[in-house]
């Protein structure tokens, strides 16, 4: 057994009272940044109407014009981004949208359709533009930035999930945070 001398044990407290409240404050400032929003691009549901940063529009799929022939390719993909929407009490799995962003080359593509297929972790997704074909066709070349937003079918629980679009793989993450 030993003794504590009041003026070291006043000296102790004081010590233990300065650790304390640095490891509060170290925990609030480390917590600041949990509530900080991700970047709009990063965010399940957020959307850009018309002309978003980078003068990309927001394209969507157009039905094909009546009685022309098209031909239809892979859209130009530049990037893609996975947004999971937030988990609330309760919830085993959420719904995921893709923001896809890409370029298309000339003024008469159009986005023609995305068809998607599921097993598992595995997402296959087909992306296809249009280009009309015979006379009329002749089209100015530059490129049109564009942002698509694509809803995956179904509920994602969470886990490592592998998006493979026109045939590259992207492979995202859904957490519970």
């Amino acid at each position: 057994m030993f003794a504590v001398l009041p003026e070291k044990a006043s000296a102790r407290a004081g010590l233990i009272l300065a650790l304390g409240a640095g490891l509060l404050l170290a925990g609030c400032a480390g917590s600041g940044g949990a509530s900080e929003k991700p970047p709009p691009d990063q965010r399940y549901g957020h959307r850009y109407d018309g002309e978003g940063p980078g003068g990309r529009q927001t394209l969507a799929p157009t039905p094909p014009e009546e009685g022309r022939a098209y031909n239809r390719f892979a859209v130009p993909v530049d990037s893609v981004v996975a947004r999971a929407d937030s988990f609330q009490q309760g919830d085993a799995a959420v719904p995921v949208e893709l923001l896809i962003k890409g370029a298309l080359p000339n003024e008469c593509l159009s986005l023609a359709e995305a068809k998607q297929e599921r097993n598992g972790h595995f997402i296959n997704v087909t992306f296809r533009m249009r280009w009309p074909t015979g006379l009329g066709a002749d089209c100015a070349r530059y490129e049109r930035p564009f942002r698509f937003y694509l809803p995956l079918e179904g509920r994602y629980e969470p886990g490592d999930y592998t998006l493979k679009l026109n045939g590259t793989e992207y492979p995202f993450t859904v957490r519970r945070e």
